[in-house]
């Protein structure tokens, strides 16, 4: 499956607001292991503010015609 932006920001919001059982999948730990690896664009092991800023930096740099850094971090 692919994940979002909204998708990745709801995870961060429902963390944040204390809230231990979300997932980005249906249970299905591998599946969940993968998606939240992908979500971590710095790799620090955490999903968090940071890791959208990257993915929507992403976005606005590939929308404006310039080549964006596909490295993590």
């Amino acid at each position: 499956s692919s994940l979002s932006i909204p998708s990745v920001m709801y995870y961060v919001a429902r963390k944040g607001a204390g809230i231990e059982d979300v997932s980005f999948t249906d249970g299905n730990a591998v599946e969940e292991a993968a998606a939240f690896a992908a979500a971590d664009i710095d790799g620090n092991g955490k999903l968090d503010s940071t890791d959208v800023y990257y993915m929507m930096k992403y976005c606005a740099e590939k929308g404006a015609g310039l080549n964006p850094r596909t490295s993590r971090g």
